[in-house]
């Protein structure tokens, strides 16, 4: 479902040293609509962020672009993002059978305060606050506000005692999709496993 740059091995195309950190450049082994794609990786001397982009050289055709960083929050923390206009879910939720697993979303639901988004039990539950007490298979889309800035996500993470950050431009990405796996399928492979 995700297409060959999630699907596919990539190749060491270049790893060196810069005047001011390490530049590693991954390339794709299978061409997507024709194009090349190059993954670039730099740590910067001082900087306490690794750098990531993705370059498209040739080829044709239209195809949809998303960035999919996952990560994991052992004990929970905190999300911020650029402004938004919205958040959605869809029509049904991902584990709508609850002998399989649970959500706590509502579905599908709407609003435009990521602090009180709609919730299954007829309350609402706040999106900046991820909690580990609460096991559940979520997915919400966050559209973008036109804000003339980048766009952003933060995530606050109280146990890796750390802070994630993805930018992006919103003229190019203009959802944030938030997928929270944190216990919520019962059956094999994850078995109430996948958490955080």
């Amino acid at each position: 479902l995700h297409g060959w740059p999630a699907n596919s091995p990539w190749d060491v195309v270049g790893s060196e040293a810069t005047a001011d950190g390490w530049r590693a450049v991954f390339r794709l082994q299978h061409k997507v609509m024709g194009a090349t794609v190059d993954k670039i990786l730099t740590l910067r001397d001082d900087h306490p962020f690794l750098y990531q982009e993705h370059v498209f050289s040739g080829g044709s055709g239209a195809i949809s672009v998303a960035h999919h960083p996952m990560t994991v929050m052992k004990d929970g923390g905190k999300l911020a993002f650029s402004p938004k206009r919205f958040a959605a879910t869809p029509d049904d939720p991902l584990e709508p059978d609850p002998a399989r697993g649970r959500f706590l979303f509502a579905y599908p639901a709407r609003s435009s305060d990521l602090t009180h988004f709609p919730a299954a039990d007829g309350g609402t539950l706040d999106l900046t606050d991820y909690r580990m007490d609460q096991s559940r298979e979520d997915f919400v889309t966050l559209v973008e506000a036109d804000h003339g800035g980048p766009g952003w996500t933060a995530l606050a993470r109280k146990a890796e005692a750390d802070l994630v950050l993805v930018l992006k431009n919103p003229a190019e990405l203009p959802v944030t999709m938030l997928w929270i796996s944190n216990g919520g399928r019962d059956y094999a492979p994850w078995s109430g496993r996948h958490r955080g």
